[in-house]
């Protein structure tokens, strides 16, 4: 019907087009359109009238979303050719989220597909936030990862499948109801905005190698601040979920898996003992790094549930278990694994990102060069009175040193009228301060007011909050994200030792840092502040030796003789009793 009519207005184009003509040759005009351009008149029209009238059928019956039945994710992959490009040992995890999928789907009558889930779950940052990388004049931004897009799309169909299947998950876990197929993994950590980012990315992927679904407690506030990441799905916990600080009778420690170890390997513990539920991670530290064993790893990949607390970024442990890592390094050569699943997982809400583009916009666009500067003195105001003066002072003399900022004249008067800057060409240098204090950022302004720099650039510091005080509370962790998005923007990036807030920032932007050296006992030999050695966080008092009493094959052995590209953290980037870990060393 439509085609029909859209040949009619074809043909009434057609006849318009013959009688201009004549009637253009009755008043003797000699400027007739050729043939070749009537017949492209003639093709436009007949084509703007098709589209107009598919447009307005749509508009008038919408369109047609049937539900997928129960095998729809079985026949799916089985048509599914395997990829090209995509490596075996990635194809192996692709493989093993894609048979987990169907087992999960299995015995559901439908999988419902919810065509306003999109309008439900707004999420501008999704397509937002990687372009703004790419503005950045001399930081290089990340590429795409083809294979990791990959295997995140298989992890959607697994989540989507579990989260329907189970509906209610309170009453699913009370129910103590494995029929599902489905595992879980909870992330959980309640400290600072920092640690509960790095903590949920390490759990996520913990939970892409071992095919489990994960969870997040709202109490984290990171499903409030952050999008739904998970298309056709939620990751949000119910607030009435028993969290092993509410129930702990619901809940057994990562010792219930080592003392059956102990006992016996031949048999798994699940079917042994009919564990449901393990919590590993206290407040302070991260899961026991041997739960990362490959012995323990095989026990536990059958335990409905399992719960990684703390506030350490452990991500690095899971490229030294063996028979994870040949798929890790094959999905992140470059070891940029932080930056990729940061940038996939953790978009800010519509509210946060709104804040973002307008702090952007008003403040930071239109620079040159963007400098990021994040302070933050660990033991609060009584370290920021007693050190201040000292440790401002080596962050100054650290970006004049190492070239991130221009040197201030100080050779003659302040200002003079033979010295007032160029209307026209000068660069314009943005500093952007995060700190819970406000003197850094007043020392800095006051002196690019007062002097003129050497070479002629213009430089603007600008700090957005100083709260004095760190607090836990919703909206202290919607303005931290907001700036550690803002300090991600930056062309180069100095950061406090061991704060996850500057590693948050670090990872977004895929930066190497510069660390303030905030040891106050050496003065003499000391750097101001020195250069990072990778874009990766450090695993806080994270092991160095494999600790795997059932793994002949690795026990005892050194993980960074083990794995190359795992190395000690740099020791500027630790602090009195925080000190040792391991990292990445990413290539870029």
């Amino acid at each position: 019907m439509i085609f029909a009519v859209a040949f009619r207005h074809w043909w009434v184009a057609n006849k318009s087009m013959k009688r201009i003509h004549e009637e253009n040759n009755g008043f003797g005009r000699s400027h007739v359109l050729p043939d070749h351009f009537k017949v492209l008149f003639q093709l436009i029209s007949a084509g703007l009238v098709t589209i107009i009238l598919l447009y307005s059928s749509f508009l008038r019956t919408g369109p047609s979303y049937p539900l997928i039945p129960r095998d729809y994710f079985a026949q799916h992959f089985k048509s599914q050719s395997v990829h090209g490009n995509i490596s075996a040992s990635v194809q192996n995890v692709i493989e093993a989220l894609r048979n987990a999928t169907p087992r999960a789907a299995e015995n559901s009558s439908q999988i419902v597909i919810d065509p306003a889930w999109s309008e439900k779950n707004p999420c501008r940052s999704r397509a937002e936030l990687t372009g703004f990388y790419s503005e950045r004049r001399y930081a290089k931004n990340l590429g795409e990862n083809l294979e990791w897009e990959a295997v995140m799309s298989e992890y959607e169909k697994l989540h989507h499948a579990c989260i329907q299947k189970i509906g209610n998950a309170t009453s699913y876990f009370l129910s103590k109801n494995n029929s599902s197929a489905c595992k879980f993994v909870i992330a959980h950590s309640n400290l600072g905005l920092g640690n509960k980012i790095l903590t949920t990315v390490s759990t996520f992927m913990y939970a892409i190698m071992t095919q489990r679904v994960m969870l997040i407690s709202s109490k984290t506030f990171i499903p409030d601040i952050m999008c739904e990441p998970f298309y056709q799905s939620s990751w949000r916990l119910p607030e009435d979920f028993p969290m092993p600080d509410q129930s702990p009778d619901l809940w057994s420690s990562e010792d219930s898996i080592f003392s059956h170890i102990e006992r016996t390997t031949k048999d798994k513990v699940v079917s042994s003992t009919g564990l449901y539920a393990v919590k590993s991670g206290e407040t302070y530290a991260a899961p026991s790094s041997r739960l990362f064993c490959s012995t323990e790893l095989n026990q536990a990949d059958d335990i409905p549930w399992v719960l990684l607390a703390g506030c350490m970024y452990f991500l690095p442990r899971l490229f030294s278990v063996p028979h994870f890592r040949p798929a890790l390094e094959a999905l992140f050569p470059d070891y940029m694994v932080l930056t990729h699943v940061l940038r996939s997982i953790m978009l800010p809400a519509d509210p946060i990102w709104a804040r973002v583009l307008s702090a952007r916009k008003a403040y930071l666009q239109g620079a040159d060069r963007m400098v990021g500067i994040q302070v933050r003195y660990r033991e609060g105001y009584d370290h920021y009175t007693s050190t201040r003066s000292e440790i401002e002072a080596r962050i100054q003399q650290c970006t004049i040193e190492n070239g991130l900022l221009p040197i201030p004249d100080r050779r003659g008067w302040a200002w003079s009228s033979s010295r007032l800057p160029m209307a026209t060409c000068a660069p314009t240098i943005k500093v952007f301060v995060a700190s819970l204090f406000p003197s850094f950022h007043d020392r800095l302004h006051e002196t690019y007011i007062q002097y003129p720099t050497i070479g002629g650039e213009n430089v603007a510091v600008i700090q957005l909050s100083f709260n004095q005080y760190q607090s836990v509370h919703l909206e202290e962790d919607k303005k931290a994200l907001m700036e550690m998005l803002l300090l991600s923007y930056a062309d180069d990036l100095i950061v406090t030792p061991t704060s996850t807030f500057g590693g948050v920032a670090q990872a977004y932007g895929a930066l190497i840092p510069w660390f303030i050296n905030f040891n106050t006992e050496n003065r003499t030999e000391a750097p101001n502040c020195l250069r990072g050695q990778t874009v990766d966080v450090c695993y806080q008092k994270g092991p160095e030796i494999y600790h795997c009493p059932h793994d002949p094959d690795t026990n005892g052995k050194s993980i960074t003789s083990e794995v190359p590209y795992i190395q000690r953290c740099l020791t500027i980037d630790g602090y009195k009793d925080i000190k040792g870990g391991i990292q990445l060393i990413t290539s870029n």
